[in-house]
């Protein structure tokens, strides 16, 4: 298993890739990046992850930190790496995905199906402002 810094140096296109990192969302997408940036996540290397529905998948799946709608957690991905030309980077799409819950590993069915909450459905964090 490789880091992301050691993918992005070397990346292996279009074929199966093992990586681990930290899995963040950023303006709203989710990505991939290094474990040695999570000081400083929004200015890191990253890797665009491509799967629709994943954030969906885990935002229901996982425990948010601090009690907010984010997603920062330890994660150990399979996938393939290519060249997204939109985002004129590499990008993800994970075929594998465990994500460190707390202190303990969970596997995420990341094929699962989930409805997306419409941005107008209130929820927990909405009830309780």
């Amino acid at each position: 298993m490789m880091s992301v810094n050691e993918l992005l140096q070397n990346p292996t296109l279009n074929q199966k890739v093992s990586v681990e990192g930290c899995i963040v969302i950023i303006d709203g997408k989710l990505w991939l990046i290094d474990s040695s940036h999570v000081n400083n996540f929004p200015d890191s290397v990253k890797i665009a992850i491509t799967n629709s529905h994943l954030k969906s998948i885990l935002l229901k799946s996982v425990a948010l930190y601090s009690g907010v709608t984010s997603l920062f957690h330890d994660a150990r991905i399979s996938g393939h790496i290519f060249n997204d030309n939109s985002l004129h980077s590499f990008a993800l799409n994970i075929d594998d995905l465990c994500i460190k819950d707390g202190e303990n590993w969970k596997r995420i069915d990341v094929n699962a199906f989930v409805e997306d909450k419409e941005d107008n459905e209130p929820d927990w964090f909405d009830i309780l402002k």
